[in-house]
């Protein structure tokens, strides 16, 4: 891993401000905000929202994992700062829900049955450098759309405002991701891998986000068919990539 030098008459531009953001963004404790632990849910929904929570858990830490190597793999220096704080985001979610589920259930819930977050994470920890940063925010994304459903679900329980302050950071983490992703794409050395996979890694991204899955997980906490919820989350990842310049794939 090579040490990088600063362009300094860069230090003004938005790529670097964004990690002023995560510098500078305001601090939070699971622990305060479970508190006596008091919820106005039934029992059965605070069970679901322990497993959720346990999945959660699993999933930072795997969003841990890739952003850790993000930052090893990139040349570019204002990158690498930025997601040295997404780094630090991720440890302090994952040991928020961790947190949760501890205080819920004496420990983690079981959730390793379908080998999803198995195959999540290896799939951020084999892919290119360039598939894994489009793999990264692409989740990122659709976990900050998610949580907004988890906190509607959930309110009047702790999880919900754990949910709130965890999506703030996963927002600012996908406009890191976003910005470097235009970048990117609008860079000619860069621009034939892009041509040549994109519709490759958008496929194994919407897969690897088990999309399907997790809209019927949404719809039946939220009593709503499955449908609808996914393509809400397609439509706005799209939007996303459209945002950053990034022709994408159209065949769902």
């Amino acid at each position: 891993m090579a040490l990088l030098r600063p362009e300094i008459a860069h230090l003004d531009d938005p790529s670097y401000q964004l990690f002023a953001r995560g510098r500078e963004s305001q601090q939070w404790s699971a622990r305060q905000l479970i508190g006596t632990g008091h919820t106005t849910l039934d029992e059965d929904t605070v069970e679901q929202a322990w497993h959720v929570a346990s999945t959660s858990y699993y999933a930072e830490q795997a969003g841990l994992v890739a952003a850790a190597e993000l930052v090893s793999e990139t040349e570019d220096c204002a990158l690498r700062l930025s997601f040295a704080t997404a780094v630090a985001d991720e440890a302090r979610h994952a040991d928020a829900f961790l947190a949760y589920a501890v205080a819920r259930g004496g420990d983690l819930a079981e959730v390793h049955e379908d080998g999803y977050l198995d195959e999540l994470h290896e799939t951020l920890s084999t892919v290119s450098h360039l598939e894994k940063f489009l793999l990264h925010t692409t989740l990122e994304g659709m976990a900050a759309d998610e949580f907004v459903l988890l906190q509607r679900i959930f309110a009047g329980d702790p999880i919900a405002e754990i949910y709130r302050h965890v999506r703030g950071d996963e927002v600012r983490h996908v406009a890191i991701g976003l910005d470097y992703l235009r970048r990117s794409y609008a860079n000619p050395r860069e621009r034939e891998e892009w041509d040549c996979h994109l519709e490759e890694w958008t496929q194994r991204a919407l897969r690897v986000a088990k999309l399907s899955e997790v809209s019927q997980g949404l719809g039946a906490l939220l009593g709503r068919p499955a449908e609808p919820i996914e393509r809400w989350f397609v439509r706005r990842h799209r939007a996303r990539l459209r945002g950053a310049g990034i022709q994408f794939w159209e065949g769902r």
